[in-house]
């Protein structure tokens, strides 16, 4: 009688501790089937962007073309940082030139969904590269660069509004930011 109580015992508390074990190897094997839209690993962003004077009535708006290159930690923290080219572009007639470097920061939304809402951050300085002389007296300026970013992605694809603020340009390149892009990498 002890042997088939002792036996009933191990096979009820066996199959017990066993059954987590069993249903988390099934459930790994469903995750292995599902291929991951979002993976840890490099990627780089390519944005063409738009931004307009918000604060002031000479119709100054710049033209940015901004590249980012990092890496994706665990599907939603990028780190990186990029360059690119803004042309301001004058109410009164005036172009000029600046060459953004900076770092960046996105928190990523949603598990690996395909449509994924971020906040952004990126922060750095600007090289005022190409100016009307009357304006700098062919000096390379610099200034502080600060764009907070919201924005989501559909796939490869995204597209933002951020807030950028920098003074550098003599039209000052300081408004609301209207950015589609492409992303490469995982």
């Amino acid at each position: 009688m002890k042997r088939i109580l002792t036996l009933l015992f191990v096979l009820i508390f066996g199959t017990a501790a066993l059954s987590p074990l069993a249903a988390q190897g099934y459930i790994e094997k469903y995750l292995q089937d599902e291929k991951p839209i979002y993976t840890s690993g490099y990627r780089s962003y390519l944005d063409i962007k738009g931004t307009f004077d918000e604060f002031d009535t000479s119709s100054d708006a710049s033209l940015h073309l901004i590249t980012s290159h990092g890496y994706l930690h665990r599907e939603w923290l990028y780190a990186g940082g990029g360059t690119g080219m803004i042309w301001g572009i004058g109410g009164k007639g005036y172009n000029e030139l600046a060459v953004p470097v900076f770092g960046e920061l996105r928190a990523l939304f949603g598990r690996n969904r395909l449509v994924r809402p971020y906040f952004g951050f990126r922060f750095g300085v600007v090289f005022e590269v190409m100016a009307q002389s009357r304006y700098r007296n062919g000096k390379i300026e610099n200034s502080g660069y600060l764009e907070p970013i919201i924005g989501v992605e559909f796939g490869r694809y995204h597209a933002s509004i951020s807030y950028v603020n920098q003074n550098i340009l003599a039209q000052t390149s300081d408004g609301v930011t209207i950015s589609l892009g492409f992303r490469f990498g995982r």
